[in-house]
């Protein structure tokens, strides 16, 4: 779903966002799929597709393009949180401070997890003799459960 999605979701814990009838596994795909920045994720893979400079251009100034992409993405993820996230009616400025650390947090997380899952992007190279992109594939997997747990723990109900 979304940075958004995030947002509302932890804006009204009390909100019922489940449909009527939802079956626990429908459930656990909707709320993994709110943990999913899909907005700055979007962002990032067409900032790479479009400001990625031509086969032959020297590798530094490659590297500094996509790192350029994927800093405007964690922007707009930052950015999302704010639009996103509404403070209750009984959140005190800490609280709300808190909160929205949290969801930037995630979104950031997210991001970075899924931009090295991202063949193409600015991470290259190999850990242990595994490629980067298979290891940020691994950490994809590993967050998608854990971060809805972890709002959850943390009062943001996924």
């Amino acid at each position: 779903m979304s940075v958004i999605a995030m947002g509302q979701s932890a804006s009204n814990p009390t909100r019922r966002t489940s449909p009527a009838g939802e079956s626990d596994s429908e459930r656990a795909l909707r709320v993994i799929a709110t943990y999913i920045p899909s907005e700055a994720l979007a962002a990032y893979l067409a900032l790479i597709g479009i400001l990625v400079p031509a086969a032959g251009t020297p590798s530094g100034q490659v590297f500094a393009v996509k790192l350029l992409a994927l800093g405007a993405s964690l922007a707009l993820a930052v950015g999302l949180v704010f639009l996103g996230f509404t403070p209750g009616a009984n959140d005190d400025q800490l609280t709300v401070r808190r909160k929205r650390a949290q969801l930037i947090g995630f979104a950031v997380v997210a991001l970075l997890a899924y931009s090295l899952a991202t063949p193409g992007g600015p991470w290259d190279g190999s850990v242990l003799g595994v490629a980067l992109t298979v290891w940020g594939a691994a950490i994809v997997l590993l967050l998608a459960p854990l971060l809805p747990v972890i709002a959850g723990r943390w009062g943001l109900r996924p």
